[in-house]
């Protein structure tokens, strides 16, 4: 038996570390539904409806105040064939902003005015028809007679969600069920320790010989298998972390042990899950392929058709039997999301005998916990070099954040492992340090940036018809006062893909087009529909939605232009995530779209990547 004692040890016991995570759960909540106040009284119905909040317009109330009724509209859609969980992602007990709206002059047009918003709470749903309930107008039978009248004489009212509390209560649930040993780890409080010849390892057999030719893969495997209770594994990009997930799982389950595998998002769940398997080919390192061969049962927890790709929509798509309970029996294997997790047994019950939590660094703490409560030991998998848990704005409403230790919105693996400031330090962990995506002129930035020089390239990628791996474009376009739309890179970006796609010979299936604002993302869409590429749609999405992905050739918009180097979010810690994530989506080429005074004036990052894109690539004014 190893151990590994704490290097920075929290200053509280293992048991005030789980109290202060619930009181942060709580002032989570207040941010979450200040923000969502603000986001549905501020912006347009059109615009509402293409956001990820769950909203119901132009609902028609049909009885009393206390506890109404609404439908969708008839002259829409009939009530009976919609469902309004799916339809506009509303739920039972979610708390709601109702507004209550009149026609201006009575007309039904456009034109309408808030007379009224009043916050309820949604009890039942049925297809079309969803029960509301207003605990706030219990306070005075005035109230509750001035409201019922303005209910009863509006002609419809919008119905927007302010806090779906499932997430959140399923995170404190899951840190109130956390046993003494994990809160110790997270608190510092305890050794983790490693036994020399455990269950996993012992009657397990290798089987991806190529993993094992890897001194830090194989480390890594061994010392998963091997770990009592925590272990981490640092992935940088392209370095063959989910092949080694699935290695694990398969060893796993030939040793007879329940395990459950998550990540934060469905995207990073179907990557482990189905890869980049297709009907015509089976993509080899992935849990799917290894069910195939082996034969182990494979459960994929509350799948979401529209956050799944075909191939994986067909296979694992339908609603799966009960999973209250799962089977004690070893050799099983459950996928999910951390939150659907919940849905796996109760906390402290260690249901699972391994849990592999996938991107862990993409999740908050009181996330992750979730699976973590529900094994006996778990397998933390991420990167704290690229992006992390997103930080949501905390409006003045939801009142002071609470005072801890700790910062509890950053990943469970960057507090446990993350550099300097992990409580284990990087011992607790294993870094992996070939890559096997990227041309090396591709990977030269990040490694010297990132990873202290030690990321090499174990892999010979060639130039596409002679291109350079990496350029960039100069592109200035100062007249515009907006700083999230770039037209100007988005004619460009449209320019270039049209003579890369004819000289390379690259399948648009095989590019990316990457921006850092959300708001770019229409203006590229828009300039590509200028181009011929025979129907075949190029992605284009922000630089986090394409974390966790690869491309032959990825193409970055930056949008920033100014001449005094205000740069936004690109700039500070969370911007080298950014980038780091952004370059390394790229196999053989990256181009580079942005104004390079701008970026370079705004930071020092982005002065040496110009040097270095000068040096290695090709700069084009």
């Amino acid at each position: 038996m190893t151990s590994i004692s704490p290097e920075n040890p929290l200053p509280i016991s293992p048991s005030e570390y789980g109290n202060q995570l619930r009181d942060f759960i709580d002032h989570e909540k207040d941010v979450e539904r200040e923000n969502n106040r603000e986001t549905l009284t501020s912006n347009s119905l059109q615009t509402l409806r293409q956001m990820d909040i769950g909203f119901l317009p132009y609902a028609q109330p049909l009885g009393g105040i206390r506890r109404i009724q609404m439908r969708v509209q008839p002259a829409v859609e009939n009530p009976d064939d919609v469902d309004i969980r799916d339809d506009y992602g509303l739920f039972e007990d979610c708390e709601i902003l109702v507004q209550c709206c009149q026609y201006e002059e009575g007309e039904q047009n456009d034109a309408y005015e808030v007379v009224e918003t009043l916050t309820g709470t949604i009890g039942r749903i049925n297809n079309g028809y969803i029960t509301v309930g207003f605990p706030e107008l219990a306070v005075s039978q005035d109230r509750i007679d001035e409201a019922n009248k303005t209910v009863s004489e509006c002609d419809f009212v919008h119905v927007g969600e302010l806090l779906n509390p499932t997430v959140f209560n399923r995170e404190e649930k899951a840190v109130r069920g956390l046993n003494e040993r994990v809160l110790a780890y997270f608190s510092g409080n305890r050794d983790v320790e490693f036994a020399e010849n455990s269950r996993a390892l012992r009657e397990s057999e290798r089987k991806d010989d190529e993993l094992y030719e890897n001194r830090n893969q194989s480390e890594a495997i061994s010392r998963a298998l091997t770990a009592e209770g925590l272990t981490c594994i640092q992935g940088p990009p392209g370095t063959g972390k989910t092949r080694v997930i699935v290695e694990l799982v398969r060893r796993c389950v030939e040793a007879g042990l329940t395990v459950l595998v998550t990540a934060e998002s469905h995207q990073a769940v179907g990557n482990i899950l189905v890869g980049d398997s297709s009907d015509e080919d089976i993509d080899e390192h992935c849990l799917h392929y290894h069910k195939r061969i082996h034969g182990f049962p494979l459960v994929r927890v509350n799948p979401k058709h529209d956050k799944m790709s075909a191939f994986e929509q067909k296979r694992y798509g339908l609603d799966q039997p009960s999973i209250s309970s799962p089977q004690s029996e070893g050799g099983i294997v459950y996928v999910s999301t951390n939150n659907s997790a919940a849905r796996l047994g109760n906390p402290s019950s260690n249901p699972f005998d391994v849990a592999i939590v996938d991107e862990a660094t993409q999740s908050r703490q009181s996330s992750t916990c979730i699976p973590i409560s529900r094994t006996e030991k778990t397998i933390l998998v991420g990167d704290h070099k690229q992006l992390g848990p997103e930080r949501p704005f905390t409006p003045d409403d939801a009142g002071e954040p609470p005072e801890l230790d700790f910062d509890a919105e950053e990943s469970s693996f960057t507090h446990l492992y993350g550099g300097e400031r992990g409580v284990y330090g990087n011992e607790i962990g294993v870094k992996f340090d070939q890559q096997y995506r990227m041309h090396t002129d591709i990977a030269g930035f990040p490694s010297e940036e990132f990873y202290d020089g030690d990321l090499t390239t174990a892999v010979d990628r060639t130039c596409l018809n002679n291109l350079q791996p990496i350029l960039a474009y100069h592109v200035e376009n100062r007249d515009s006062i907006d700083t999230e739309r770039n037209q100007a890179e988005a004619e460009a970006v449209s320019d270039y893909l049209s003579k890369l796609v004819s000289v390379s010979g690259v399948s648009p299936n095989n590019i990316g087009i990457a921006t850092a604002y959300r708001n770019q993302v229409p203006v590229l869409q828009t300039a590509m529909e200028q181009c011929d590429f025979n129907h075949k749609p190029i992605l284009v999405q922000t630089f986090d939605a394409f974390q966790g992905s690869e491309r032959e050739v990825m193409i970055l918009s930056f949008v920033r232009s100014n001449s005094h180097g205000n740069i936004g979010f690109l700039g500070g810690e969370t911007g080298e995530r950014r980038l780091n994530v952004a370059m390394t989506r790229a196999k053989h080429h990256c181009a580079m779209f942005g104004d390079w005074d701008t970026l370079a004036q705004g930071s020092g990052l982005y002065a040496r990547l110009r040097d270095y894109i000068q040096r290695t690539g090709m700069l084009i004014e």
